[in-house]
């Protein structure tokens, strides 16, 4: 599990075969107090395993239960009330995912847009050489951004600039796939993953 170091010292995946769960937010969707303490916590902990030589299965692990926290405090806010909640904004999010995989970038198996963050579960396109994820999430947010506000009439800034994504771990792709498909459900907005407008999935998966 090859990871790169941004500025902000936090470690990103690379697009290759192997799948990667990818969770990204709107900007000023959550307590700005309660996502910087988590940031700290985050950084101290990877400061600290990384002066200990850890593996990276160790640091993917604490991303792991970060992303769980994290998670959970983006679906306790009122979805309903943001930007990606207006099924126009949803459906740019998810074509754009789908056009870059009709393009042969990528392989995606799964989307859900929540009202104020989006899970993709989606993999490098076989063929195409490793390259930093941060380099495709960034290019899909400029493009998004840009069409929701002429979609939208949205002015204010749509993407905060951060991201988390985690490898797949062997054996715990259903479970992902399940976790991802259900946040909807978790978040109380529906009774059943399909009732959620705002869902593509891969029909392949389900079988």
């Amino acid at each position: 599990m090859k990871l790169y170091w941004t500025q902000n010292r936090i470690p990103h995946g690379y697009l290759c075969d192997r799948p990667i769960h990818l969770v990204y937010r709107i900007e000023g969707c959550a307590p700005v107090g309660d996502l910087r303490r988590l940031q700290d916590e985050l950084t101290e902990q990877l400061k600290f395993l990384r002066k200990q030589n850890v593996d990276e299965a160790t640091i993917q692990k604490l991303l792991d239960e970060h992303f769980t926290v994290y998670d959970q405090l983006l679906d306790a806010q009122d979805q309903l009330k943001y930007i990606l909640a207006d099924e126009r904004a949803a459906r740019i999010v998810i074509q754009s995912w789908l056009d870059l995989m009709q393009r042969g970038e990528i392989v995606v198996y799964a989307i859900c847009i929540m009202g104020n963050h989006v899970h993709v579960i989606l993999r490098g396109a076989e063929g195409v050489a490793e390259r930093e994820i941060g380099q495709l999430v960034n290019r899909h947010k400029r493009f998004t951004a840009r069409r929701i506000k002429e979609a939208c009439g949205w002015e204010p800034r749509v993407w905060n600039d951060g991201f988390y994504d985690r490898y797949v771990r062997y054996g715990t792709f259903e479970e992902v796939l399940r976790y991802v498909l259900r946040n909807p459900v978790a978040a109380g907005l529906v009774g059943e993953w399909r009732e959620w407008p705002h869902t593509w999935v891969d029909e392949r998966c389900l079988r």
